[in-house]
């Protein structure tokens, strides 16, 4: 299955999102230090990233920005419950930007991450193949 890096600051979130991802088959690591991301990923070379945007420096649209300009191809889901100026959808269409590949507002449903996840998954399996 699957290995999947979850990225945010907040113990608690991340801790649960491991517990939904790990219920549906994947194997996940977290980090809480947006800074160390692109040298984590380096060393575990997950398939994806799941990262929250609102995070100290650097943030999670930089840490994505980061993740593609070091040659990372694969899966970024980036999620948000708030902070830019117009809110969570402002930081959400920055992360479409710098190269995520979907998105997700929090607080998600179990069924809508693990359904997002899967999706994207898929699409780059699918890349991959092609």
């Amino acid at each position: 299955m699957a290995t999947i890096l979850v990225v945010d600051d907040n113990e608690l979130v991340r801790s649960a999102t491991r517990i939904v991802l790990e219920s549906a088959g994947y194997n996940v690591e977290e980090i809480g230090d947006s800074g160390a991301v692109v040298g984590f990923v380096k060393d575990l070379r997950p398939e994806l990233v799941l990262t929250d945007l609102v995070m100290p420096d650097p943030g999670g649209v930089d840490v994505i920005r980061d993740l593609r300009q070091a040659g990372y191809g694969g899966a970024i889901i980036a999620m948000s419950g708030g902070g830019g100026a117009s809110g969570p959808t402002d930081l959400l269409d920055k992360a479409r930007e710098m190269g995520a590949d979907d998105c997700v507002s929090k607080p998600f449903h179990r069924s809508e991450l693990c359904a997002k996840v899967a999706a994207v998954l898929e699409r780059h399996a699918a890349q991959r193949t092609a």
